[in-house]
């Protein structure tokens, strides 16, 4: 489920990627035993799981990481950096 609790389910198969932005909720409401998640980060930016909806401190955090400088899958000219929008 991607977008926290009032989010949307979705179903994924193998060789699918999804990219979150910062703060995007998510869980795992089923998945086959030989499922796998690969995470990645930014330079510099660091795994910081929260449990519950974000505080507005936490939110202010969000948007003051660095947008990535390079697209997480195909690299510096992927398409990550011309598609997704900069809030």
């Amino acid at each position: 489920m991607l977008g926290g609790p009032e989010g949307r389910t979705v179903q994924v198969s193998a060789g699918d990627v999804v990219l979150l932005p910062a703060g995007t909720g998510h869980c795992e409401l089923a998945s086959t035993d030989d499922f796998l998640v690969v995470g990645g980060y930014p330079p510099d930016q660091r795994v910081d799981n929260c449990r519950k909806a974000p505080s507005p401190a936490v939110l202010q955090q969000i948007r003051q990481l660095s947008f990535p400088d390079s697209d997480s899958v195909a690299g510096r000219n992927g398409p990550l950096t011309h598609l997704w929008q900069q809030a």
